[in-house]
């Protein structure tokens, strides 16, 4: 009896030890099925999961610093930093609980931010004066509204896009869905113009003239019929000039006005069925396609300072390039070398015009700012993304850009990530069909 008392004790000795190397599933799943995970797997795998990079935001117009976003260790929520110098110390703009949805130096001098942000996740964007040297914060818009905001090239005004929001759930009414306009002096937020109210929703992407007469904006509806109109900057009255009389309906995107008042740059897919760059003349009423030798989307674009270039990031068969336009002839330039991986954002820099920032995500650079000077060719790191000890990026393996072929023949274009023969012994493989994944992970 003793014998089998003591093994027993033993067989449930083992058994706590056991449960306690073991990882428990969440509470809120129900696992079937599935075999118990060691504890040191699960360390081991958790090594891979907390990679925090950086992303780019806006270069200062004056000093030739940057904002950038970032997520603290033990943080839920990536905060805006002043980046002075490529490898520089950050400096902590932002505090909030909450992410920050839009923020944005003010255009000229560069001594404050416009932010927008909302409140305990309730999606009421609200858009913020935030002072540089005290952190403070004053609200520009209306509380019962979703804002937000676009700057003016003056840098004395800011137009914020505000809907109401819907409260019939709690027993509000509104009988009808408007886009007000409104005009505000950030330094004096009680001196504004209204300029109107636009039917429904949808409205977005403006976009001033550089004389600040005028307003581009797109009424979104889908990814194939959109509108785009100017708006009198004093009066309010507008006039739709995309799509053109007798043209078929088509997406228009990201208008983007040039140095002379005249011509809109913008992405639609009005010549097919990708999205394309082209150039709209608001005298003559004609739209010229400039990407059309590009079989693939253009992803968005970016305006250089001067007016003299025009930076469109292009989804070629799932992978991620940098080209270069020429504005006043509409001719490409030749295409500068980037870094492999998923590029987001980019602007140029106001100061030194040849140079744009962008971001990077890839193995070897989880979540990083860089720029490019066209002009020199030259590209440089501004950021390092925090990895955990012991683990080397440079020994990541590159995913390779393969074709499948469907069931019907036609090929898909994948990432195939296989491990790398020389460090691993692993024998499994994944793929991803975009880059739009490797993206979903950017700070």
């Amino acid at each position: 009896m003793l014998r089998i008392s003591v093994i027993a004790a033993l067989v449930m000795g083992l058994s706590s030890a056991f449960a306690q190397d073991m990882v428990a599933p969440n509470a809120n799943l129900k696992a079937d099925g599935m075999p118990a995970i060691s504890k040191a797997i699960a360390d081991k795998v958790s090594l891979y999961t907390e990679f925090r990079g950086y992303g780019f935001v806006q270069w200062h117009p004056k000093d030739g610093s940057m904002l950038i976003r970032h997520r603290e260790a033990s943080a839920n929520i990536a905060q805006i930093y002043l980046l002075r110098k490529a490898g520089g110390a950050i400096e902590k703009i932002s505090d909030f609980p909450e992410p920050i949805a839009q923020a944005g130096f003010e255009p000229v001098s560069g001594k404050y931010l416009l932010i927008s942000k909302d409140t305990g996740g309730n999606e009421a964007t609200q858009v913020y004066r935030m002072d540089m040297s005290t952190r403070e914060t004053v609200l520009l818009s209306r509380a019962d509204e979703r804002s937000t905001f676009k700057w003016n090239h003056k840098g004395d005004r800011a137009l914020i896009s505000a809907v109401p929001l819907d409260k019939t759930a709690t027993g509000g009414k509104r009988d009808t869905v408007e886009t007000h306009l409104t005009l505000v002096d950030p330094l004096q937020p009680a001196t504004r113009l209204a300029l109107g109210s636009l039917p429904g929703g949808g409205w977005g992407d403006y976009a001033f003239s550089h004389n600040d007469a005028n307003i581009a904006a797109v009424q979104y509806r889908t990814p194939n019929d959109a509108d785009i109109f100017l708006i009198n900057a004093r009066t309010g009255k507008r006039e739709k000039i995309l799509p053109v009389a007798g043209a078929v309906t088509a997406g228009y995107s990201n208008p983007e006005w040039s140095k002379d008042n005249r011509r809109l740059f913008l992405t639609t897919n009005q010549g097919g069925e990708f999205s394309e760059l082209a150039v709209f003349d608001t005298k003559t009423a004609k739209l010229t396609l400039l990407s059309h030798h590009i079989p693939w989307d253009i992803q968005g674009f970016t305006l250089s300072e001067d007016g003299m270039r025009i930076m469109a990031l292009v989804n070629a068969n799932g992978k991620d390039e940098v080209h270069i336009f020429d504005t006043a002839s509409g001719e490409e330039l030749p295409r500068p070398d980037v870094p492999a991986g998923a590029v987001g954002g980019g602007e140029w820099n106001k100061t030194t015009k040849s140079q744009f920032a962008y971001s990077l995500n890839s193995p070897q650079s989880p979540g990083d700012v860089y720029s490019l000077d066209i002009a020199t060719g030259k590209t440089q790191r501004w950021t390092t993304a925090w990895a955990p000890a012991g683990i080397d990026l440079n020994s990541f393996a590159s995913p390779e850009l393969v074709q499948i072929k469907s069931f019907d023949g036609l090929p898909i274009s994948a990432w195939l990530f296989l491990p790398d023969a020389k460090n691993s012994r692993a024998s499994g493989l994944s793929w991803s069909t975009s880059m739009a994944d490797l993206k979903a992970n950017r700070p």
